[in-house]
């Protein structure tokens, strides 16, 4: 599959951030599997909240 856009973007922070999957699953609320899928296009259009939620997450001090 493709990587989109927000795949691309949120993968890049997230290791901009030096954080693993499950580490910004655990900062998000959000299961670490799906942001995965995410990153690699597998799944698209999340919803604003979701995307809120891993933004806010991928900017957290750790």
């Amino acid at each position: 599959m493709p990587q989109t856009g927000l795949g691309v973007a949120l993968k890049t922070l997230r290791e901009r951030r030096t954080l693993s999957l499950r580490e910004i699953g655990q900062l998000s609320s959000v299961d670490h599997a799906y942001v995965h899928r995410l990153e690699t296009g597998e799944k698209t259009n999340p919803s604003q909240d979701l995307v809120e939620k891993l933004f806010v997450a991928s900017l957290t001090i750790v």
